[in-house]
């Protein structure tokens, strides 16, 4: 089982998310522990998300958190940089009450 990282942000009062984007410096693993993301298993009980809708407040920490991470030699930093700074400018639009960040945790099939 092999599990990564989607955020998807929302502008109310539109439905569909303005920015869909995958981090993967973003600890997966860790995130699952957080108390905010729900269990949900898909229409097919084959696979398995974490799922947590968080305000713009929310959001900004863990994304502070996690861009140390991105800085770790193991990343590349000119695509880190690039995702961090649309998140960035992602939390400048999103300040609305209704304003969303949508993040899943998704299970998919490694081979392993």
């Amino acid at each position: 089982m092999a599990f990564s990282v989607r955020i998807d942000a929302y502008k109310w009062p539109r439905t569909s998310s303005v920015l869909s984007i995958e981090p993967n410096w973003w600890d997966s693993r860790e995130l699952m522990k957080d108390d905010r993301f729900i269990h949900a298993m898909d229409e097919t009980n084959s696979y398995c998300d974490y799922v947590a809708i968080l305000t713009n407040e929310e959001f900004s920490k863990l994304h502070d958190h996690y861009k140390t991470v991105a800085k770790e030699p193991l990343y590349d930093h000119k695509t880190s940089h690039a995702m961090i700074s649309i998140l960035d400018a992602m939390l400048i639009l999103l300040t609305g009450e209704d304003d969303r960040f949508h993040v899943t945790v998704f299970e998919w099939e490694s081979g392993y």
